[in-house]
């Protein structure tokens, strides 16, 4: 599959999750609903490559040097060590690796780009298939794994891929969302990676993208 150097990279350690203690706190961005017209942001530039992103204010970039000191102050030691690792997967899965930070609401959100990958109906349900395996695979006994959304447009030389899913524990009745959204167009690809601790509707703000 096109995409196998990132699926690692889209799969996530719930154990982990909770030990970062995602924050269920709401701010406004957080509060966007499907038909909404309006999404106070800025624009952020991937100088790489000349994209630029658009994202709620509250979002920052961190280095990543930046970015483990905040989940240093979070984890233990061997779960930061563990966490680092798959940091270092994004990072040298190819192409470049770029980190934001919500600390209202405790969001992390990665971007990778790659080169142009073209993304047919199949490669999608393949994908959503990896992902929903890899997770479950982390899952701990009590965990449960729901896909929320999925989705995915396909024109000639424009791909858009969308997977939202939901991790419940009842036993701490806390719920952790992850998001992965795939842009490929003008002989480039963009794969965002929203960490949250609520369903957000982040579509819009993916849509503003401007590639090259």
């Amino acid at each position: 599959m096109r995409f196998t150097p990132y699926i690692i990279c889209l799969l996530l350690s719930t154990s982990l999750l909770s030990c970062l203690e995602i924050g269920d706190k709401i701010v406004d961005w957080t509060l966007a609903e499907e038909g909404d017209m309006v999404f106070e942001g800025e624009h952020h530039i991937l100088e790489e490559e000349g994209i630029r992103i658009f994202l709620p204010k509250v979002f920052k970039r961190y280095s990543m040097a930046e970015y483990q000191q905040v989940v240093k102050k979070l984890l233990s030691e061997g779960d930061f060590n563990k966490y680092l690792g798959e940091l270092e997967l994004k990072r040298n899965a190819g192409g470049q690796l770029y980190i934001y930070f919500d600390d209202e609401s405790l969001s992390t959100l990665t971007v990778n780009t790659t080169k142009f990958e073209p993304m047919s109906r199949n490669d999608a349900q393949q994908l959503l298939g990896y992902i929903r395996i890899g997770n479950e695979k982390e899952l701990a006994v009590d965990e449960e794994f729901t896909k929320v959304s999925a989705k995915y447009l396909g024109i000639p030389e424009d791909y858009v891929f969308k997977s939202v899913h939901k991790i419940h524990s009842p036993k701490t009745d806390t719920e952790y969302f992850n998001s992965v959204y795939i842009v490929s167009r003008n002989n480039q690809t963009v794969i965002y990676h929203l960490l949250t601790g609520s369903d957000v509707y982040f579509d819009p703000f993916v849509e503003k993208i401007e590639l090259r």
